[in-house]
């Protein structure tokens, strides 16, 4: 039973961390690249901070529907007559 729960507790609330990763990298993409533009420097990372950011935010989204689904497929179940 402990596992079942465990596995509830991180379908309803892992969503978070891919929305974290997103959030943050978008900020890190400020920071690294547009800031220094708009000081004047060109920098030189090359890793796609714009594209993971939307991955990642698109992977939260998904999994927030998917756990809004079993949710509610929980609550019909138990509410049937």
């Amino acid at each position: 039973m402990k596992i079942k729960t465990a596995l509830m507790v991180f379908l309803s609330c892992g969503w978070l961390i891919p929305l974290n990763l997103g959030i943050s990298t978008l900020f890190s993409w400020l920071q690294y690249e547009v800031t220094p533009l708009l000081e004047g420097r060109y920098p030189g990372n090359s890793f796609p901070f714009i594209k993971f950011s939307e991955e990642m935010i698109a992977v939260s989204f998904i999994w927030l529907g998917m756990a809004i689904a079993v949710w509610v497929l929980i609550y019909f179940r138990k509410h049937e007559k």
